[in-house]
């Protein structure tokens, strides 16, 4: 998916409201990987936070759904374990091949 399209912009803004509830501090979410197939996107990103002397680190990773916009099936922010994740929601979703890999 590109950077800057309105698709983008429109996950970035669905996903961006939970990192920030799960953080200490506010975050970026960059959208380091993001795929669309279908009515299906992933996204994985670095959390960076906004005030550069934080420092810290994790990802955010989650599968969303388009309807009449995009609704987060399924989000997490971690550091470890997200490969699994991943698998688990490919297999509950019946994701299209490729769709969440990192």
């Amino acid at each position: 998916m590109k950077h800057g399209s309105a698709d983008f912009k429109a996950i970035i803004q669905a996903v961006t409201p939970f990192a920030n509830a799960h953080s200490a501090h506010p975050v970026r979410v960059s959208g380091d990987i993001m795929r669309r197939a279908g009515e299906w996107a992933f996204v994985y990103s670095s959390l960076k936070f906004v005030n550069p002397k934080d420092q810290g680190d994790g990802s955010l990773m989650a599968v969303l759904r388009k309807g009449r916009k995009w609704t987060i099936r399924e989000i997490t922010i971690g550091s470890a374990g997200l490969g699994e994740l991943a698998t688990d929601w490919q297999k509950k979703y019946k994701l299209p091949t490729g769709l969440v890999k990192r």
